[in-house]
């Protein structure tokens, strides 16, 4: 492997990351729209993780429901804001 062959394999896993990232944002916002805020949080969150590596199912599944636990806490119970509802829930 040559010094030029080296140089561009970072750039293209870094530029095939974002691309992923990018695609699942998009899925998601969608997601929300078809399916409200909280079902979508809860199955997209853990698998975006899984998309980006991280392999612990039982952590993908307690960092979901803590994360999900927080956010309604915090923005549903006390400062009492509403999360987008979805075409179908």
């Amino acid at each position: 492997m040559d010094q030029m062959e080296a140089k561009d394999e970072p750039t293209a896993h870094i530029s095939l990351r974002s691309g992923k990232a990018y695609l699942f944002t998009i899925g998601f916002v969608v997601s929300i729209s078809l399916l409200g805020f909280y079902p979508s949080l809860v199955m997209g969150l853990p698998l975006i993780a899984y998309v980006f590596g991280f392999r612990d199912f039982k952590f993908l599944a307690g960092a979901t429901a803590v994360i999900a636990l927080i956010i309604y806490g915090l923005f549903d119970l006390v400062m009492h804001k509403d999360f987008p509802t979805g075409i179908l829930f």
